[in-house]
């Protein structure tokens, strides 16, 4: 993952994509351009949960990465075990069968997930309303990015679209329902 960091440097930059917000009329704004955009600069404590920055290829290595169990492209990078104990509920029975539905999440959909290390576990598919499998994996970024992995079904799926807020339309689950419906068995 060569193109991932907590900032941009000056020979990326051209590749840097430009964040949007939508208008009370209906159209698009230029939010974050990337001539002045705040990833040009180191940031003073890099914290995964507020700030990388990659390409779409890199993000995809890394989603790829954990659906493989923890190796790609013939190297082992983590252990399946150890990507099994990242995609399991952490949350537990304590906390209902819809933890994270507490937090108001912009990911779309966050009934019947809990959590697990560094992102959200499928617990009920039935309370989701997505058709993903149980333990199905995933996150969402800044600028609607989102990601998912179902180790069941052997898939990956992604929405990076550069649009902020978050969740101002539902696009992630959207797209999640309409992969599912092209699976064919």
């Amino acid at each position: 993952m060569v193109d991932t960091d907590f900032y941009v440097p000056d020979e990326k930059l051209d590749r840097f994509a430009v964040n949007y917000a939508p208008t009370p009329e209906g159209g698009m704004v230029v939010v974050d351009d990337p001539e002045a955009s705040a990833y040009r600069e180191p940031p003073k404590v890099e914290m995964g949960g507020s700030g990388l920055v990659a390409t779409a290829g890199d993000y995809l290595r890394f989603a790829q990465m954990l659906a493989n169990g923890g190796e790609l492209g013939g190297v082992r990078i983590l252990g399946p075990q150890t990507v099994a104990l990242m995609m399991d509920n952490h949350l537990g029975s304590a906390y209902g069968p819809s933890p994270m539905s507490s937090l108001n999440l912009d990911m779309g959909m966050s009934e019947g997930m809990g959590y697990g290390l560094g992102g959200y576990s499928v617990t009920d598919t039935g309370l989701t309303g997505l058709p993903a499998s149980p333990g199905t994996y995933g996150w969402g970024g800044a600028a609607s990015t989102d990601f998912f992995v179902d180790p069941e079904e052997n898939l990956v799926g992604m929405v990076l679209t550069q649009l902020l807020p978050t969740g101002t339309y539902p696009l992630r689950p959207t797209m999640e329902v309409l992969t599912y419906q092209a699976i064919v068995d």
